[in-house]
């Protein structure tokens, strides 16, 4: 049987599952606290995962959310998988379709951050329709340099 693709909402096993990429090292930590991930399973979110069959646990791809920052502003978030590449272009328009509908219903500013000298998320957060808005210097645990992008509705 062949694996197929499906997206999920989030559910805390997920992020117990997820191998991070490289670049989200630094997360696995959290995703290991059973506490964090039911209450960032509470505040909503999608997985995109490979469901391998009956006998075979699904292989998670990515995982992304929003959270509410304040009252119609909301931050986006995501931690992607090693198996992402191969699903990018999938779960990169299916990240677009959930954030274009939040838009609609829940929110009237999304905001991401990305690491400014992190191209690769840099390029995701444009393919997604973000624009980007500010850099904010020093603004990680790591005292990396932040890039703010902002999807707006248009209304």
């Amino acid at each position: 049987m062949q694996a197929t693709f499906k997206l999920v909402k989030l559910e805390p096993w997920h992020l117990a599952s997820i191998e991070v990429q490289d670049h989200q090292k630094y997360f696995e930590v959290k995703c290991k606290d059973p506490a964090y991930r039911v209450a960032l399973a509470k505040e909503g979110g999608i997985t995109g995962l490979l469901d391998n069959g009956p006998d075979v646990p699904p292989t998670i791809v990515g995982i992304a959310g929003i959270m509410t920052y304040e009252e119609g502003v909301g931050m986006g978030w995501s931690v992607l998988s090693k198996h992402f590449p191969k699903y990018a272009r999938r779960i990169t328009r299916l990240v677009k379709e959930h954030c274009k509908e939040q838009l609609q219903t829940t929110y009237h500013r999304i905001e991401i951050q990305t690491q400014d000298d992190f191209a690769p998320a840099n390029r995701w957060a444009e393919m997604l329709g973000f624009e980007f808005e500010a850099i904010r210097k020093q603004a990680s645990p790591h005292r990396k340099d932040m890039r703010v992008y902002t999807m707006l509705r248009e209304d």
